[in-house]
């Protein structure tokens, strides 16, 4: 069991089954997700697509029209937040 799966079973959770894919095939499906990114991105949405607004439109349709970047800034901002504090108690 590794510090992870202990870690699970520790806070009442199961540890995954299935095994660790190869680093081959996280690269593979990396790709395979980019690609498909790069897709909708030339594609695009009509103006009047009801998925704008949403993060998931910035990031996986490469949408930047201002309700997506508002909706984007909105969904990073507490990461990076955190980010920069974790920074600064670390310097």
């Amino acid at each position: 069991m590794t510090d992870w799966d202990a870690l699970l079973v520790s806070l009442g959770l199961c540890p995954s089954s299935r095994p660790v894919r190869p680093a081959e095939v996280r690269a593979a499906q990396a790709d395979r997700v980019r690609r498909q990114r790069q897709l909708r991105a030339e594609r695009g949405l009509p103006a009047d697509d009801p998925r704008h607004g949403k993060p998931s439109t910035y990031t996986n349709w490469g949408c930047r029209c201002p309700k997506c970047r508002a909706a984007n800034t909105a969904d990073v901002a507490p990461r990076m937040a955190a980010l920069r504090e974790r920074r600064r108690l670390a310097a």
